[in-house]
């Protein structure tokens, strides 16, 4: 997906325009931490988030226009979880890498 990184953490608000957004707690809510770009390893990457190591992710939103493919471990290695557009996904895990795809 085109663009720049971009990674913020705030609580209580919605995932922008063509981020996908992955919080603390389910549906959307708690910490939050967005990005725009694949990104290979969430501890060393693109985009850091400074509760992604000592907390798991909750829930995913996907803002952008293509699915999203989120893997537990690092380089979208291990089955992904699949985001749709439009689509918040609950989960309880540590996640380390993403990646836009065209389908999952």
């Amino acid at each position: 997906m085109p663009g720049n990184t971009q990674a913020a953490e705030a609580r209580g608000q919605g995932c922008p325009t063509g981020h996908v957004c992955f919080y603390t707690g389910a549906f959307g809510s708690g910490d939050r931490c967005q990005s725009v770009e694949d990104d290979p390893d969430w501890y060393d990457g693109p985009v850091r988030c400074s509760w992604t190591e000592a907390k798991g992710v909750r829930s995913m939103r996907n803002e952008g226009s293509t699915p999203v493919a989120v893997h537990r471990q690092p380089d979208f290695a291990g089955p992904p979880v699949c985001v749709a557009p439009g689509t918040t996904v609950n989960a309880s895990d540590r996640f380390r890498s993403h990646r836009w795809v065209d389908s999952c």
